[in-house]
């Protein structure tokens, strides 16, 4: 392997696979030095790891940093909780004990409290982020971002699953009148609207098996799948439909 191939190769290694690679090669060049092989030919592994050692210690500053950083919710104003969590600082808590979210002790000992539970949930969900993105507001590597918020979700999903994607007609017979006043009151210009409905479209690998048509989208000319919502005026997810093939157009949703 060349020197430059190398160099591209490095950033798909774990830590573990750095410290490895940087004790191999270190060796490597102890021993050719020590024959007395010409430096012109050593160069390229000489090269591979000054770039290792230099990406390694990147990293490791990187994880320093994180594990300096604590979780704490009351060190965001209310302007950055509702840009990050789309919630105000002291909704999250009453959020988290309305959903039952309890505390827990995850795989790898992360021992996580239900304030921040929802907060990686809410953060995952308020934007497209990488788990790297967001290792410094949570002070927790990406995998343990990662199984923290599919374990919630799943918790959650358990115990609401229904409440998500069940009609809810008695709710709606309780509060219709309402939502068409607010609407009206609003400007709009129709007095029986009690919802806002739209589609939005999750991004995912070119599939096989011959699923490519289905879910390849002409208008975004990329591979999805759709889903359908109902938000009422007060800010409820009333229904949501799906996933549907991606080149389903939003009016046959």
């Amino acid at each position: 392997m060349t020197a430059t191939a190398a160099m591209v190769a490095i950033k798909d290694y774990s830590m573990r696979q750095l410290l490895r690679k940087r004790r191999r090669l270190r060796r490597e060049l102890i021993a050719r030095l020590s024959t007395g092989e010409d430096p012109v030919v050593i160069a390229p592994a000489l090269l591979c790891f000054l770039h290792v050692r230099r990406y390694l210690g990147n990293a490791m500053q990187r994880v320093r940093a994180v594990r300096a950083t604590l979780f704490n919710l009351g060190m965001f104003s209310t302007e950055q909780a509702l840009s990050l969590f789309r919630f105000k600082p002291g909704d999250v808590g009453r959020v988290a004990t309305l959903l039952r979210i309890d505390d827990e002790t995850f795989p790898g000992r992360h021992r996580v409290s239900s304030l921040e539970r929802l907060c990686i949930v809410l953060r995952r969900l308020s934007s497209p982020a990488r788990w790297v993105d967001v290792e410094a507001v949570f002070g927790r590597c990406s995998s343990a971002l990662c199984s923290i918020f599919y374990e919630t979700i799943e918790a959650l999903a358990e115990r609401w699953g229904d409440a998500l994607c069940s009609w809810r007609g008695d709710l709606m017979n309780e509060r219709a009148a309402t939502y068409a006043r607010c609407v009206q009151d609003k400007g709009g210009a129709m007095d029986n609207c009690v919802g806002f409905i739209d589609g939005t479209g999750i991004f995912v690998s070119r599939p096989g098996r011959g699923q490519q048509r289905s879910v390849f989208s002409g208008h975004k000319r990329t591979h999805m799948i759709k889903f359908q919502s109902i938000v009422t005026p007060d800010g409820l997810f009333f229904h949501l439909a799906g996933p549907m093939e991606g080149r389903r157009h939003d009016v046959t949703l």
